[in-house]
C-alpha cells in the first residue's frame, strides 16, 4: 500500500470525498473530523503527510501544524486546506484553496511525496 495520508476536516463529506479519492490511487487514508482528532492521530500514527482543513472546532488546521512543528515526533509534511488564505501560511506548508479541483489534490500529494509510491504494487492487484 503507499503512503499514510491524515485527511481532517470538520465536514464529513469532505474526509470521505478525500478517502474515496486517495485510496483509489493507492493511499493509506486516517480520518479525522477534529484538530483533537487529528493530533491524537499523529500521536498514534506518524502519517507521511498531513491534509488539514484550517477552520475545525477545537484545534485550527494552523494549531496542528504548529504542534507538529515544535511538539510532535512526527515531521510530515501539511497541505492546509481553506475557503479563506490564512495569513501568514506557516514555512514549509503546502496551501490548497477551497474549493478545490480533485486533480489538483491529487497533484499536490504527489508533490510533497516524491519517494513513496501512489498506487498498489502489480503484485497486489493480482491477490
Amino acid at each position: 500500500m503507499g503512503a499514510t495520508i491524515l485527511v481532517a476536516d470538520d465536514e464529513v463529506y469532505i474526509v470521505e470525498l478525500l478517502r474515496e479519492l486517495l485510496e483509489e490511487e493507492g493511499y493509506h487514508v486516517l480520518p479525522a473530523y477534529d484538530g483533537a482528532q487529528a493530533l491524537a492521530t499523529i500521536e498514534h500514527a506518524c502519517p507521511d503527510v498531513v491534509l488539514t482543513d484550517n477552520m475545525m472546532p477545537g484545534y485550527s488546521g494552523l494549531e496542528v501544524i504548529a504542534y507538529l512543528h515544535h511538539h510532535a515526533t512526527c515531521s510530515a509534511p501539511v497541505i492546509l486546506m481553506s475557503a479563506v488564505t490564512p495569513l501568514p501560511i506557516p514555512p514549509e506548508t503546502h496551501f490548497l484553496p477551497k474549493p478545490f479541483d480533485l486533480d489538483e489534490v491529487l497533484d499536490l500529494v504527489a508533490q510533497v511525496l516524491p519517494d513513496h509510491p501512489t498506487t498498489a504494487s502489480p503484485e497486489a492487484a493480482l491477490e
